[in-house]
């Protein structure tokens, strides 16, 4: 590196030079197609480098795995196995020569003992109903589970009806609910393209609409009489996180990054996130003679900062996992802890929580946000817009305009996100900012 920019060595001349992205339609094609085999077939059967790279790259892989497999695995099976739990890859190199080579799939490697593999479900009579992008499979022993399986599990409206689907189904006649994802990642939240069109067309009515659906959403996971686990990996991000937060207990990996980045795109969560987060601050003050300002500060500045978690245990000090939250740390177990969470809550009686009202921090939170960003803008660390973002997410955490001690509805508190939601897409700066990541992927600082 030379300061923030990447370098690279160029081959020719053997010397560091700035990183080049190179054009390659198969790339552009791939990035756009939720099958991973199709996807894969995209990149292998293109005749420009990047095909041919992979092509050449996976095939001495799988040479090479045959010819050690002997020595290293009881079987090819183990050794996917292996390859996918070590490396956190969703096919291991055998599997990934049978589907370049559209041979016959091989059987998946068994799980751990009491595991529960979602891919093999899905392929069977547990597959209940869905889509390219999720299933409500039967996980046996009368739970539930929902597998997300669509690449970053974006929450389009599909994938949304369809776990509204599953918690109505597991109210009704299931012990237990377990939402999980096959893949590296669980979900990277709401899908921003169609909200930026419906914002630059003005149409607010939608917006609103689409708002107040995944909030019902949110509400339907807490409230679900059977007992909701989520199991989140890889990125867990915005609506991804707002679910976890919903569940009645999380059962991570240990390396996820889970976090509520909206503020980098100029947004606040809306999905319930704030108001999840402002109850856990009341929590941190049940105590008689506790202050509940030091929990708020924290939560605040964790969301106006939008930085994801780096491991499970940081996200239990983030607030966004709770103690009682356990971790796996072998992907392959991910689904049978999840499921024996959601079992145990269930033989224990499970009763989802009630809608008690909220005690926030009113003005005083309020005040002590805008001080403190005050010297942030003044200091150079945020800009005049991430304030103004700040402030919106300040005056949600603290439950509007009301004296410090207040409580509050859960009605109340989402009625203000949206309200913030709507009022930071209406700005120019914050849509600039959605333009941006959607052209780039990274966050523009205006």
């Amino acid at each position: 590196r030379d300061g923030d920019t990447a370098l690279a060595i160029d081959l020719a001349t053997g010397e560091h030079r700035p990183r080049r992205r190179i054009a390659s339609d198969a790339v552009a094609a791939a990035r756009a197609e939720p099958d991973l085999g199709a996807r894969m077939a995209i990149l292998v059967g293109a005749d420009e480098p990047a095909g041919r790279f992979l092509r050449d790259l996976l095939t001495a892989e799988a040479r090479y795995a045959v010819r050690v497999l002997e020595e290293v695995a009881p079987d090819g099976a183990a050794l996917d196995r292996a390859m996918r739990a070590g490396f956190g890859r969703e096919l291991g190199p055998l599997e990934t020569w049978a589907v370049l080579t559209r041979a016959p799939a091989p059987p998946r490697a068994a799980p751990p003992p009491g595991g529960i593999d979602p891919v093999v479900l899905r392929r069977g009579p547990a597959r209940l109903e869905g889509d390219a992008d999720a299933a409500i499979l039967e996980l046996g022993d009368g739970l539930l589970g929902v597998e997300l399986h669509g690449g970053l599990n974006l929450l389009r409206p599909p994938v949304q009806r369809l776990i509204r689907r599953a918690v109505e189904l597991a109210g009704e006649r299931y012990d237990g609910l377990v939402i999980g994802a096959s893949g590296p990642d669980f979900s990277a939240g709401a899908d921003l393209g169609p909200a930026a069109a419906t914002a630059e067309a003005g149409d607010w009515d939608a917006i609103e609409r689409a708002l107040l659906g995944i909030q019902a959403l949110m509400r339907a996971i807490r409230r679900c009489p059977a007992p909701v686990v989520a199991a989140p990996r890889g990125h867990t991000l915005g609506g991804g996180a707002e679910v976890c937060l919903a569940a009645a207990r999380r059962q991570p990996l240990a390396d996820v990054a889970l976090g509520l980045p909206e503020a980098l795109i100029g947004l606040i969560p809306a999905a319930g996130g704030v108001t999840a987060l402002a109850r856990r601050v009341a929590a941190s003050a049940a105590d008689p003679g506790a202050d509940a300002l030091p929990a708020f500060l924290a939560r605040f500045r964790e969301m106006a900062r939008g930085r994801p978690s780096a491991s499970a245990e940081e996200a239990l000090s983030m607030g966004l996992l709770e103690p009682g939250d356990l971790v796996t740390a072998d992907p392959e177990r991910q689904w049978g802890d999840a499921a024996r969470v959601a079992r145990t809550l269930a033989e224990a009686g499970h009763r989802p929580p009630g809608d008690a009202p909220i005690p926030v921090l009113g003005r005083r939170g309020a005040a002590a946000c805008a001080a403190l960003t005050h010297d942030e803008v003044a200091a150079g660390r945020m800009t005049p817009h991430d304030r103004v973002v700040a402030l919106e997410l300040a005056r949600v955490l603290a439950g509007g305009d009301v004296p410090a001690g207040t409580a509050v509805s859960e009605d109340h508190l989402m009625d203000l996100e949206r309200e913030s939601f709507l009022r930071l897409l209406g700005t120019e700066a914050t849509r600039a900012r959605i333009r941006h990541t959607l052209a780039t992927g990274r966050p523009l600082r205006n």
